[in-house]
């Protein structure tokens, strides 16, 4: 209710009084998911504006960020995190960076509408084990097919995401993150 009214101070004192009791993976796992799937549901349906969308995603998107400070230190392995070319939903994407910190991944995060060809020199600067790349928009992992296939990173290619399939998965040398 709170970020659909527009209200960021409501809505960040609910995710505070949250965050003081449970940890970070908790709150965002079962209060972050289930809003935000709950806000693009009743956009499809209509019911919530684009203005009201934008506004909860960017809040959402702020406080997951803030949880995010200094993922990359640490001495765990690194793991490179990208959305394709076109790919603007990046939330999914820090949700799954968050989830890996807290496993003790150092993580390298690239965000939303990253040319494929970058990845891989970043790969190798930073040392990672793994590049995870999320789809959300339907059809834009398929038109980055070619390149991502191109990565050559074997198994260490992760593809999740609602666009994410095991069939391109398998075509591209990936492996499919439920």
């Amino acid at each position: 209710a709170a970020v659909l009214g527009l209200d960021d101070a409501a809505a960040n004192r609910v995710l505070d009084a949250q965050l003081a009791v449970l940890s970070s993976e908790a709150v965002v796992n079962g209060v972050v998911v289930p809003v935000l799937q709950e806000i693009g549901e009743r956009w499809q349906r209509g019911s919530v504006t684009v203005a009201e969308e934008h506004f909860a995603s960017n809040l959402i998107r702020a406080r997951l960020l803030g949880l995010a400070r200094g993922w990359g230190r640490g001495i765990g392995p690194a793991v490179v995190l990208a959305c394709v070319p076109g790919e603007r939903h990046d939330i999914p994407l820090i949700v799954r960076g968050l989830g890996l910190r807290e496993r003790g991944f150092r993580i390298t995060f690239l965000g939303a509408d990253t040319p494929v060809a970058d990845v891989s020199p970043v790969v190798s600067r930073v040392g990672a084990v793994a590049v995870v790349v999320v789809g959300v928009t339907p059809g834009i992992l398929e038109a980055s097919a070619r390149e991502l296939r191109r990565l050559d990173l074997g198994r260490r290619l992760v593809l999740g995401g609602p666009d994410a399939s095991s069939a391109l998965a398998k075509r591209v040398g990936a492996r499919l993150l439920d």
